[in-house]
């Protein structure tokens, strides 16, 4: 016990692993928020989402009944605190059970934080590719549009001049 306080003490090594834990997720949370800004910061405009699921589990309501539950990572522009930010996201969804939850970085727990960290890389390399193939899918759309505004006879100076194009690699098939 504590002789101040009248708790008992906690041991050395209980304190030394509390404290190392929330040190810890503090830096993964950072971590996680960075790679967030940075995303934003390109203002690439995609919303992406893993298509398998990151974790599943089973619920059980009773002893008859279970709720599957699957968790996806993914980045979107979202309603809620950060009143329609772009952000990183954790969305938890059942089959047959209540409406699923989507979560940001904020709200997160522990778990699902890690979770998000073990899957991100593979969710940036999915933004690549689609931001690759929209490069495509834009320029494509940009040579119709020129092409439709020459075919009305537009005065030069009033017709779009194409973009200098950097070479992107095509997007590859999946």
């Amino acid at each position: 016990m504590d002789p101040s306080s009248g708790t008992p003490q906690l041991p050395a090594r209980l304190r030394s692993a509390a404290e190392a834990l929330n040190r810890e997720s503090d830096a993964l949370t950072n971590s996680l928020k960075l790679v967030e800004q940075a995303l934003k910061s390109l203002g690439l405009g995609i919303e992406a989402q893993l298509q398998d699921p990151v974790h599943e589990e089973d619920e059980w309501i009773d002893e008859c009944n279970k709720l599957h539950w699957k968790i996806y990572l993914g980045y979107a522009k979202r309603l809620g605190k950060s009143n329609n930010e772009w952000g990183l996201y954790i969305e938890s969804d059942s089959d047959g059970g209540p409406d699923g939850v989507t979560q940001g970085i904020a709200e997160l727990s522990r778990e699902n934080r890690i979770l998000m960290a073990k899957h991100l890389p593979a969710l940036l390399d999915l933004m690549a590719v689609q931001a690759e193939k929209l490069v495509h899918e834009v320029q494509a759309a940009a040579v119709a549009a020129n092409d439709a505004a020459a075919k009305l006879d537009l005065p030069k100076p009033e017709r779009v001049r194409m973009a200098k194009r950097p070479v992107l690699p095509k997007p590859e098939a999946k």
